[in-house]
């Protein structure tokens, strides 16, 4: 009778995936959902305190570093750049003596290891000065004097996400013939 007068039969509900597929599912989704969390709660932090909503910036940043807290050090290419993407937001858009730029930049200083291989990160400390210098007073003085590091003879460029970091095109005498 529905399609006698131009209208289709309700749509049935798909079937569920059995417990292997979407195990797998949220297994690789969470990354990727965690990194969309922590930019809303992030979103959600700048907009209380721009219109001076004290409660909810602070349930804003106890959620925002609380999926930090979770995610640990950030280990995926997606946790990597979602993390990126929050320190340039919030060193651009958060007042300057706040405390999530202070937590942040104690965060980035201990992630150090694992953001340093995106060249986005690279370009972040370029753009944001302020976190570059808020992480030198938390970061520790290197453990070799230059003279006793053994340097290696053939440098390889390094490679993220996004692409090369290295400043401008290869030098002709890198060039392969």
């Amino acid at each position: 009778m529905l399609t006698s007068i131009g209208l289709s039969q309700p749509k049935q509900p798909k079937e569920p995936q059995s417990e292997s597929t979407s195990g797998e599912n949220k297994a690789s989704q969470a990354p990727t959902l965690q990194a969309h969390t922590l930019l809303c709660h992030l979103q959600v932090y700048i907009f209380s305190q721009t219109y001076l909503v004290p409660e909810l910036k602070d349930l804003a940043f106890e959620k925002f570093s609380a999926v930090l807290k979770e995610i640990e050090r950030p280990k995926c290419i997606d946790e990597q750049l979602a993390v990126i993407d929050c320190l340039s937001l919030a060193f651009l858009e958060v007042q300057p003596y706040d405390k999530l730029r202070e937590w942040l930049a104690q965060y980035a200083a201990w992630c150090l290891h694992s953001l340093r291989l995106q060249p986005d990160f690279h370009q972040l400390l370029q753009r944001c000065p302020a976190l570059s210098c808020r992480m030198m007073d938390i970061l520790n003085p290197a453990v070799q004097a230059p003279w006793d590091v053994k340097w290696p003879k053939y440098r390889v460029p390094s490679y993220g996400a996004r692409g090369f970091y290295e400043e401008g095109p290869p030098h002709e005498e890198d060039a392969v013939s």
